[in-house]
């Protein structure tokens, strides 16, 4: 390259001619529209099936109608999502109100089982008016992400503000009151509560105004709850034993039952102590605090002295006071995730997000999905025709029947070392394939914080990967017209969930250990399936009881299938949970080796 000459002239100069800017086009989100077309058709269709099969049985069956429903309105949702044009997105807004306003008046219609058993109000609830309501607010939620007139933006947010606040404290107080309420419609209706708040939270500036008061009355309304389910669980059964609680069968105190009261008066009045000593804290939060350990203190000192109940009070704890602590530590969960800027909570909501903004999220989802409709066919066949004659009478199937629930007792088993493989596989080994691991290790936060978020935003994922297939169980309800037993599925969720916190830790450790995702990932398959296949120890002879003893043990599938059956032993989930925090350990560990390297 030559210098310019210094006799060129400004003149010689040539300017590059100006071109004209860029084309624009607009956004035509035809693939969506023709999506919706599809999406109409297949609804229209599963309806009419539906509906007729309630006459006789017909060609399209009602499984397969649900299955065209489901097909269809998820297409119509992703136009609604995807289309931004000004009349459609009203038009689904309208849609919206419209499906609600259904979804209400046929969760009022009274039902019966069949002519011989009285109506019942809100018979139709489950599964229609909850899956209405649940449309109509994914409607309103697309129409409120997509409109630009302010009016029409904050009318849509009011409707689902005041929607959400309805659907999660009436469930709450309604089951305190009429505790049966908590076996059926009442978590449906606080999940669609918690759904309609995300929409408003979604969409509203949550440092300040009506959606950071919405979050932080949703935190204290889980608060709340859960110290009530606490409170309804324990303290009749303690003002109802009295002193006697302490005392043993020949009426002389029992040091240690006198010791585990004192121990717990102590805690209580630890926490009275807490709330006045940190005061950085919010004062509703100190407030609330030091009246609840100052009130579960006297209950515990008063009984110790005296019993004023005199009727045996009813069980609380297991399921109605299970499900009521859930339901608050939920909502106080939810949120906590919206306004908390604690470093672990922004790392969790990091991660989620991670999940939900790729394709690989959507993929275990939908391959979960197809699974678990799979393993729904055949619990439906097996179950719909496993009836015996025995001397020319029908033998019913016995209850629990979900002990033969093929998404959790066979199928599920099979598909977790892919399902882990595939979630975890991108935590640690993505990060040191981008570089970004030492960006994130090197910010003020803590290698146990970093290693906590990602852990627990993949166990939650872990989690709603079997909705799926749990909520196919509304279709047999649909299908076969009687009610069952759905308890066991309780159990099952919390197997779920305690081996997967085993899972989930196995997996963070092979992908803290390489930057290749197949790698970890092949890591990860190869132990859970050794995990898996330790059921077969039986089919092995030779082996000797105590080699059989441990195999049983860390067999994961014997313990799914025991707790569709309602059982479940404290030293299973304390094994998984051993396990789980020994490989966080490790990955612990892994990461700090890293800084030596």
């Amino acid at each position: 390259m030559t210098e310019p000459s210094e006799n060129f002239t400004e003149t010689e100069y040539r300017t590059a001619a100006a071109a004209a800017p860029s084309t624009l086009t607009a956004d035509e989100p035809s693939f969506a529209r023709i999506l919706s077309i599809l999406g109409l058709f297949a609804s229209v269709l599963g309806i009419a099936a539906i509906v007729a099969n309630q006459y006789g049985p017909r060609m399209i069956t009602t499984p397969l109608g649900v299955l065209l429903c489901a097909v269809g309105f998820g297409f119509l949702l992703f136009h609604a999502f995807r289309d931004t044009d000004i009349d459609i997105r009203r038009m689904y807004g309208m849609a919206g109100g419209v499906v609600i306003l259904a979804a209400i008046v046929l969760s009022l219609i009274p039902g019966h089982f069949d002519d011989k058993t009285p109506r019942i109000l809100g018979y139709y609830f489950l599964p229609w008016g909850a899956a209405l309501g649940c449309l109509g607010l994914l409607f309103l939620i697309a129409f409120t992400r997509a409109e630009t007139d302010d009016v029409l933006r904050n009318t849509g947010l009011n409707g689902l503000l005041v929607l959400g606040a309805c659907l999660t404290i009436g469930p709450v107080i309604v089951g305190t009151v009429w505790r049966e309420t908590l076996l059926g419609v009442g978590p449906i209706l606080a999940l669609l509560g918690l759904l309609a708040l995300g929409g408003v939270f979604a969409r509203t500036d949550l440092n300040l105004g009506r959606g950071r008061s919405a979050a932080i009355g949703l935190g204290v309304l889980g608060a709340i709850v859960f110290t009530v389910a606490i409170a309804f669980s324990v303290f009749p059964t303690l003002l109802h034993d009295g002193p006697a609680a302490l005392k043993r069968p020949n009426q002389t105190y029992d040091a240690w039952k006198v010791v585990g009261r004192t121990v717990m008066i102590l805690l209580c009045m630890g926490g009275a102590a807490l709330s006045w000593k940190c005061r950085s804290w919010h004062p509703w939060t100190r407030g609330g605090l030091l009246v609840v350990s100052l009130a579960a203190a006297a209950v515990f000192a008063f009984a110790c002295f005296d019993a004023p109940l005199k009727t045996v009070p009813k069980p609380f704890l297991v399921p109605h006071g299970l499900i009521l602590a859930a339901i608050g530590l939920l909502y106080l969960g939810v949120s906590l995730g919206a306004v908390s800027d604690n470093n672990f909570i922004v790392l969790t909501r990091r991660e989620l997000a991670a999940y939900f903004l790729s394709p690989i999220g959507y993929i275990v989802l939908g391959a979960m999905t197809v699974v678990g409709g799979i393993g729904y066919s055949i619990f439906r066949g097996l179950m719909l025709g496993d009836e015996t004659r025995t001397n020319g009478f029908i033998e019913p199937v016995l209850e629990p029947i979900l002990g033969n629930f093929v998404p959790g007792t066979v199928i599920g088993p099979l598909v977790v070392p892919v399902l882990v493989a595939a979630l975890t596989m991108r935590l640690f080994s993505e990060e040191k394939r981008s570089g970004t691991l030492d960006v994130l290790l090197t910010a003020p936060v803590s290698d146990a914080t970093v290693i906590a978020g990602k852990f627990f935003a993949c166990w939650l994922f872990f989690l709603v990967c079997w909705l799926p297939p749990c909520l196919m169980l509304i279709g047999f309800r649909v299908d076969n017209g009687e009610p069952f037993d759905f308890r066991p599925l309780l159990t099952f969720y919390l197997a779920v969930g305690l081996s997967g916190a085993a899972f989930v830790a196995i997996g963070m450790f092979f992908s803290s250990l390489t930057r290749n995702q197949i790698v970890a990932a092949f890591l990860t398959f190869m132990v859970l399936m050794l995990l898996m296949a330790a059921i077969w120890n039986r089919f092995v002879p030779g082996l000797h009881p105590s080699i059989k003893l441990v195999l049983d043990r860390i067999a994961f599938m014997r313990l799914w299938q025991a707790a569709l059956t309602g059982q479940l032993l404290v030293k299973d989930g304390v094994l998984f949970l051993t396990v789980g925090a020994f490989f966080l350990f490790l990955t612990a560990k892994s990461l700090e080796a890293r800084k030596w390297t």
